[in-house]
């Protein structure tokens, strides 16, 4: 007598790749506005802009932030996860 098994599906975690992507570009532009100040380069005046990746860079942490988060975990776990990342 065969008992049949049934597992339910892994819960699915919805990746945010396309934002990741965001956050490098964003990164890379204050990279590039830090480096005007060591090693200057030609067209550099388009890196000016990279200040404004700072204010991106930490709206898009936020969202996701908050994309990620789980109603099962609490506010003292999400601190130490966040401390432990840092």
């Amino acid at each position: 007598m065969s008992c049949p098994t049934t597992f339910a599906p892994p819960p699915t975690v919805t990746r945010l790749d396309s934002l990741t992507g965001l956050r490098w570009w964003a990164a890379f532009g204050l990279f590039a506005y830090h480096m005007t100040n060591v090693a200057p380069l030609p067209g550099q005046s388009l890196f000016y802009v990279g200040n404004y990746g700072v204010s991106f860079f930490f709206v898009l942490s936020g969202f996701v932030l908050t994309w990620s988060a789980r109603p099962h975990i609490t506010v003292r776990q999400f601190y130490f996860r966040r401390f432990a990342r840092i």
